[in-house]
């Protein structure tokens, strides 16, 4: 950092929009570093950690409300990397608005395997097969007891969307054999 961008607690707190003592605080849990020991702070520091506070900023709590579930499950997609979020200095999880309208509208990113089934018209057992196999994408994330395999939404799509299109040629191929006999 250049002696230039060194800005005081003061600066950042007003950059920040919060107040100086809450600056002392952010240094205190390593969210914000000293420059060379100083009560001085890089101004680019500052403003990338006001970007993040600015973009990350509904709780669990509130997603959970808009979403129509509990905050504890809202956590745990956080945990096992269902939704994206951003974990502060403090260990606490903050969501994007934008990720939250997104998941509202469309569901989240990952899925189990019933609604994997669901998506692809096929059992829960034959999900499991066809990912045995590797035949389709899916991830391992731990829970508490074990690990749990949950689907990526969007290829799953793609997936089902090529089985409908390959089934409608098939059979509309089969019946045209039929009718010009």
């Amino acid at each position: 950092m250049r002696p230039g961008d060194a800005i005081t607690h003061q600066q950042a707190a007003v950059l920040l929009g919060v107040h100086p003592s809450t600056v002392a605080h952010m240094v205190q849990n390593g969210e914000l570093r000293s420059y060379q020991g100083k009560p001085s702070l890089s101004r680019a520091q500052v403003e990338a950690v006001a970007e993040l506070r600015q973009r990350f900023r509904v709780s669990p709590a509130e997603a959970a409300d808009q979403l129509g579930v509990r905050p504890t499950t809202v956590v745990r997609w956080l945990d096992t990397g269902v939704i994206p979020g951003h974990r502060t200095v403090q260990g606490r999880w903050r969501l994007d608005p934008e990720d939250v309208r997104r998941i509202r509208a469309e569901g989240p990113d990952l899925v189990t395997g019933a609604e994997a089934a669901n998506i692809l018209g096929l059992s829960s057992s034959r999900v499991t097969q066809l990912a045995d196999a590797d035949l389709i994408p899916y991830v391992e994330v731990p829970t508490r007891k074990h690990m749990r395999r949950l689907y990526p939404r969007a290829q799953l799509e793609v997936v089902a969307k090529a089985r409908s299109v390959r089934y409608a040629r098939w059979h509309g191929n089969k019946h045209r054999r039929t009718t010009r006999r």
